[in-house]
């Protein structure tokens, strides 16, 4: 059964579904937002492995610490890339419903791919200096940590076949994935003349606002779509 079909908390259909659907857009944006991030980082790094000491100078210090370690930089946006496509996927009720192999494939990748995202993330919290304060490599390490957790609860859920529980802690794992293009959004507003933050505090804060902006509306959903008369 779909979401979209489900009478929640004695709420209208189709006020859910067109929720759903305003949702759904922005979740979209977000992962064109993140995979354009991913391409970029992809491009530069695969430059910087192709000519060595020789490759075009950084764009500045941020930049830097993600050259000096190519080989985890690749790893980590590869398996975002994996991710970022992966994760709508799971939340298309057509696809569960007519093709759940694929349901279930792209499910597979989705925890591998994001569970490396997350492990990288923290070997970057350890190998890269911290860039804007230590406010931001604890914010980056409690996401990731956030992550491991959700990503862990939905798949023993499955496993048990609890679906509906184990729905809502992909909705979790996913919203904090999506954490990075939330940061690559604030950011530049931060930045901006109008608020006037430097790029150091601006990261420092959209670190912290990026996983729980995405967290609270997610639990807003989850709460909002979910089936009290089955629970």
């Amino acid at each position: 059964m779909s979401v979209l079909s489900w009478r929640r908390n004695g709420r209208p259909d189709d006020i859910v579904r067109l929720l759903s659907r305003i949702g759904f857009v922005v979740v979209l944006f977000l992962v064109a937002l993140a995979l354009l991030s991913v391409a970029i980082r992809f491009v530069r790094t695969i430059d910087v492995l192709l000519h060595g000491a020789n490759h075009p100078a950084s764009s500045g210090p941020f930049e830097s610490r993600y050259e000096a370690h190519p080989y985890l930089t690749l790893i980590h946006v590869v398996a975002g890339f994996f991710f970022m496509i992966t994760g709508p996927v799971q939340f298309v009720e057509s696809i569960r419903r007519r093709r759940p192999w694929w349901h279930r494939l792209s499910g597979r990748i989705f925890i591998v791919s994001g569970v490396v995202c997350a492990v990288s993330a923290l070997m970057f919290v350890a190998v890269l200096p911290i860039f804007g304060s230590f406010s931001s490599s604890v914010a980056v390490s409690l996401g990731s940590i956030l992550f491991l957790i959700a990503i862990a609860r939905a798949y023993v859920l499955i496993r048990r076949r609890q679906v509906r529980k184990h729905r809502e802690w992909m909705i979790r794992a996913f919203a904090l994935g999506l954490g990075i293009a939330t940061f690559r959004l604030l950011l530049p507003i931060l930045n901006s003349p109008l608020i006037g933050a430097s790029f150091m505090e601006a990261w420092d804060t959209v670190t912290w606002l990026g996983f729980s902006i995405n967290l609270l509306v997610a639990e807003a959903w989850i709460g909002f779509t979910r089936d009290h008369s089955s629970s």
